[in-house]
């Protein structure tokens, strides 16, 4: 059984969150993106893809930042020294990475492009927020590209 990996706001099950996000709905709009960047994070660094190889994750709107934060967050793996030793070797990261499945809901082409150059397109689902503030206002007449709906059913084992 997959796993996915969706953020909420801060305070619903949990401590408030940082005030600076109170406003504006930033706790929805950036505190989201910051929770999935997170989770990318901690799931490689703290090893859960190594103990559970046969696990499978899924992360909302396209992992957060990750996309645009891989970089740093390889060269931590590969240099700072709190980092695992399984994720020292040039690429380690990276693969792990690519190990993660994602939906596409990230409200921009330019995004998309970049993480699918990241992870490939055999990683992505479609992802609509359905019912969502960001929901596509015509999701009732849209149909995702045949290859998100052909790797959802590969994720969730459906023939």
């Amino acid at each position: 059984m997959p796993l996915f990996i969706h953020p909420s706001p801060a305070g619903i099950d949990g401590p408030a969150g940082d005030a600076n996000l109170a406003d504006h709905d930033l706790d929805v709009v950036l505190s989201f993106a910051a929770q999935e960047t997170l989770a990318v994070a901690r799931l490689i660094y703290g090893g859960v893809l190594d103990r559970h190889p046969d696990l499978d994750i899924c992360v909302s709107h396209g992992g957060g930042a990750t996309g645009y934060l891989v970089g740093r967050m390889a060269l931590a793996a590969r240099k700072r020294p709190c980092a695992p030793a399984a994720l020292r070797a040039d690429g380690a990261f990276e693969e792990r990475l690519a190990r993660l499945w994602f939906d596409n809901h990230l409200n921009n082409e330019n995004s998309l492009a970049l993480l699918t150059r990241l992870v490939g397109d055999d990683r992505l689902l479609f992802g609509t927020n359905f019912a969502g503030w960001d929901a596509p206002e015509d999701l009732g007449s849209h149909r995702p590209p045949r290859k998100l709906a052909d790797n959802a059913r590969r994720l969730l084992r459906i023939t």
